[in-house]
């Protein structure tokens, strides 16, 4: 069952970062593998993607802190797991960049003058419900993953 599985919605779990689909592809298979890690023949076999297309994705992963490359030693294969550690960085990263966001709707806000106040009121609104919401989450990853087995 695991061999060629894929999760379309698989942007739900990456703190709503929309990955190309070969990203998504090679997230999935750790997420639905139980092996802790997996070689490129073994993504390769599970994603249905060339080697091309899987060390590209692989390299690019690598860079966010998704997924970390391991090797045995010079003659075995290199070795690719997913990094729970980085994910949860990743998760709380995200929650920032949000609020600056926000941040910066306040200061649009902070410009218009009151010839569209029902657009006002929705920024207002808007606002106040995603900082809410991004409080929210902020007090879950911090219950949820405070872990250091990770």
């Amino acid at each position: 069952m695991e061999q060629q599985t894929r999760i379309p919605l698989f942007p739900i779990f990456s703190g709503g970062t929309f990955y190309p689909e070969t990203l998504s592809r090679i997230l999935s298979a750790f997420y639905v593998s139980n092996q802790k890690q997996l070689t490129i023949r073994e993504l390769r076999n599970k994603t249905n993607l060339t080697n091309k297309e899987i060390l590209t994705g692989l390299q690019f992963l690598s860079g966010l802190g998704e997924v970390t490359k391991m090797s045995k030693d010079k003659l075995s294969s290199d070795y690719f797991s997913f990094n729970v550690p980085g994910n949860i960085e990743n998760l709380k990263g995200n929650i920032k960049k949000s609020k600056d966001l926000l941040t910066v709707l306040e200061q649009i806000l902070d410009t218009r003058d009151s010839s569209n106040q029902k657009l006002n009121t929705f920024i207002k609104d808007t606002i106040v419900f995603y900082s809410e919401v991004l409080d929210f989450m902020d007090i879950k990853i911090k219950e949820h993953f405070k872990s250091t087995n990770f």
